[in-house]
């Protein structure tokens, strides 16, 4: 299992991810976010998953690919 550390809504947070989970796994299971919803996915195509990163819309069931894992 690896570790990522980033800022969630202004906060710094750790979470645990196994390789090939989604975002938005890492997001409700880990972190306890509910806030992003797992409508269609893995589509995308409804939106009630977007989240921003970097200031950039993705749709959070996308592969954890630990891409934040530097920011």
């Amino acid at each position: 299992m690896s570790k990522i550390r980033f800022n969630l809504n202004g906060k710094p947070v750790e979470a645990s991810y196994e390789p090939g989970m989604h975002f938005l796994e890492v997001l409700r299971e880990e972190l306890g976010v509910v806030s992003a919803k797992n409508g269609c996915a893995p589509e995308g195509s409804c939106g009630c998953c977007l989240v921003m990163i970097d200031g950039h819309p993705a749709l959070s069931p996308s592969r954890w690919r630990g891409a934040t894992s530097s920011r």
